[in-house]
Order: C-alpha cells, then structure tokens, then sequence
C-alpha cells in the first residue's frame, strides 16, 4: 500500500513565520512612530520660527490692534480712556513695535505704544531715540499661546550661552520701529526687566545680542538638537533662522 501525505507546514514552521511577521510589524509601526514624532519636532520649532517673524511683520508693516482712528497716552505712554485723543499721525503717541515673552513652553505678544519728542528727534540717533522714548504694552493686544506639541526653550548644551542644566529657560524681546527712519532694532533679555533696560546698542544680552533658542522635544524624539537662532543685531525676518546641529555650528542644543 502506498501512503500519501498532503503538502504544507508544520506548526513549527508556522510560529515561525508568525513571529518575524509580528517583529517586522512592531519595526514598522516604530519606525513611523518615530517619523511622526521627528516631524511634529520639527513643526514645533518652525512655528516658533514662524511666530517670531511674524512679529517683525507687525512691526515693520505698523499694523494697528486699537481698531481705532485715535489714540491718546500719558508721557508714560499709557492708554487713556478718557481725555480728547489725537489722530494718529497727529500725536507723538505712536505704535513702537511688538514685545515677545518665552518662558518654557509659555509665549506671550504683544502691541508696544510709545510717547517720544517729535520736535528733538531729529537730533539724535535712532537707539538714542528709542533710549528715550517712554513705552508701554498694550494690554488690548495682548494673545498668549504655547509651543506645539510639548516643546519647551532650553539653553545650549554645549558653545556660546551653554548652561547645565538647560532648563527651564525664560527669553524677552523687544521688536521696535524708529518712528523716525522706520528701520528695525530687536533687542533681548533673558530675565523680565523693564522694556527701555532693554534697549542697549551692544551685542550682548540685554541688548542685541545672537540668541540660540534651542527646543527640548519633552520626549518626542532621542536628542533634541534643533533651534530658532536669532542673529545679533538683528533687523529683519530674514535674521531668524532654523538650524540643528548637524550644521557644526559651535552652539549645540
């Protein structure tokens, strides 16, 4: 008598292939687990990017948040609500610029509305000026937010303003138009100090100095290594710049 047997596989051959099909998923959905986290990283700091030079556009383009065709200040640059406002373009009450606050994960922004005397200010120079110039926020104007996906700043591991350890972290700045030449100053503090103890034409902080604003993830990847650089003496969007540390720079986050 002659014995068939039917082809196919054994359940050792079985478990076999179920167990690298099970590996080789778990690897696969890891590898896009971690795709996914790297990318909204990365998100995270272009939107501070992103918020950042928008700040500039405000300033440059003097857009108005009052919604009003007068304004009236005190000489310490307050908003009065009472009182006989001036036409704008016809009071020394001027929109100035926009105030940014970092702490940790916190950003908040903000008008900045100053008092300056139009009838010397052509005899001096534009840090002079804005040196001079009362100032104040503008409360109406204020919007706070936070940065995505669980982000927080940290100082520099390692280079120029390196601290351990590197958080928390707090960063101010200051994004003014001279109401005489129209160009654009940035200056910033690492602690909350007055808004005109932040006016110094050096490059240092407080002042104009370089900031690497280096983004810890809170987990979402291994390493954090990506940053929002605002270069020194910065004057227009263009000096706000993404950068990581696969550029060499001597700054690592």
């Amino acid at each position: 008598m002659t014995h068939r047997y039917k082809e196919g596989f054994t359940i050792i051959e079985t478990m076999l292939v179920l167990s690298i099909t099970a590996v080789m998923v778990v690897a696969l959905l890891v590898g896009v687990s971690v795709n996914i986290n790297s990318q909204r990283y990365r998100d995270s700091v272009n939107g501070l990017k992103s918020l950042i030079q928008d700040q500039f556009s405000s300033t440059v383009n003097v857009q108005n948040e009052t919604r009003s065709t007068s304004i009236l200040c005190d000489s310490n640059a307050n908003i009065q609500t009472s009182g006989q406002p001036t036409y704008r373009g016809q009071s020394d009450c001027v929109l100035m610029g926009r105030y940014i606050e970092i702490v940790q994960d916190q950003v908040t922004t903000s008008g900045v509305v100053g008092v300056y005397d139009s009838s010397t200010s052509s005899n001096v120079n534009d840090i002079a000026l804005l040196q001079s110039t009362n100032m104040s926020i503008l409360n109406s104007t204020l919007e706070t937010s936070s940065l995505d996906w669980g982000s927080e700043i940290a100082w520099p591991i390692s280079g120029p303003g390196a601290k351990s350890p590197n958080k928390p972290r707090s960063l101010y700045m200051l994004i003014l138009r001279s109401p005489v030449s129209g160009s654009v100053y940035v200056f910033n503090s690492v602690s909350k100090v007055p808004l005109r103890s932040m006016i110094i034409d050096s490059n240092a902080t407080p002042g104009r100095g370089e900031q690497a604003i280096c983004l810890d993830s809170g987990g979402l990847v291994v390493g954090n290594g990506l940053s929002v650089s605002i270069n020194g003496n910065a004057t227009s969007a263009s000096d706000i710049q993404f950068k990581s540390n696969d550029e060499g720079s001597a700054t690592q986050c």
